[in-house]
């Protein structure tokens, strides 16, 4: 093999990381949000208007479900950084690929300094705890509570989207008691 085949084969193995860390952080949000241990609940987006809203209801687990949440998250968002920033770092990485790790890395930023505004603020407006998950087309808000009333759905759907720019049927409103 010369150096260019082995470079390209660098540059597809790197492509291959990203995707599946992607992937990896995908099934990590699916399988905490449907956590199998429970009878599975439909997950239905909530959507404009108000009068419509509906949100999931998801029984409490034996440990603290939303630090758990959160904590994950953290771990699965450190290790992707750390291999987009190992892409961005390798000189065999072409520049295409670099430009394409360099624009993920900052959108995981972007989503987690918006998901630390919200959590904030859903604290600040009197929620005991809550944790958001930002992605390119949807947004989950897990707030511990019973139950949502229209009115608290509405006003959590309005600040997400403001804050994100998501449309109301990407934002999914699961309280979590």
């Amino acid at each position: 093999m010369n150096r260019q085949q082995i470079e390209e084969k660098r540059a597809k193995m790197a492509r291959s990381v990203v995707i599946c860390s992607v992937m990896l952080l995908l099934c990590v949000g699916v399988a905490i949000a449907l956590d199998g241990s429970r009878p599975k609940e439909s997950a239905l987006p909530v959507q404009a208007p108000a009068e419509d809203l509906e949100t999931d209801k998801v029984g409490a687990t034996g440990g603290d479900t939303l630090e758990d949440f959160r904590v994950e998250r953290a771990q699965v968002r450190d290790r992707e950084l750390a291999e987009l920033q190992a892409i961005i770092d390798s000189e065999l990485t072409q520049t295409a690929e670099r430009a394409q790790a360099q624009s993920r890395k900052m959108d995981l930023l972007e989503w987690a300094e918006q998901e630390t505004t919200l959590e904030g603020v859903l604290r600040a407006r009197g929620y005991e705890d809550a944790v958001v998950t930002v992605h390119q087309d949807s947004v989950n808000v897990l707030v511990k509570a019973v139950s949502l009333s229209k009115s608290d759905s509405a006003v959590i759907l309005e600040l997400v989207s403001r804050e994100t720019g998501q449309t109301g049927g990407n934002i999914k409103i699961i309280p979590l008691n």
